[in-house]
């Protein structure tokens, strides 16, 4: 994942000392773990509407296994049509 991502999530963390929730509005609805997926062999998606979802969430999520929880809610491209 490109350093970018993780930069604001982590200044976010270190200013308010948590990330309680991530919302995504766009993309494709999967139900595996985002960490060890790696871009190639994801499937569907039309560049930053899918990929930004992957790694916002691939920046999030660690930052919420580390304070042990965090909601990311999901809002698949079919249930925002």
């Amino acid at each position: 994942m490109k350093a970018p991502l993780r930069r604001p999530c982590r200044r976010r963390f270190a200013a308010f000392g948590r990330l309680d929730v991530v919302v995504n509005n766009a993309g494709y609805g999967d139900i595996a773990p985002f960490e060890p997926v790696e871009r190639g062999e994801v499937q569907g998606g039309d560049g930053y509407h899918f990929y930004g979802v992957v790694n916002v969430t691939r920046a999030a999520v660690p930052l919420m296994r580390e304070q042990r929880s965090g909601c990311i809610l999901q809002i698949s491209r079919s249930a925002a049509a």
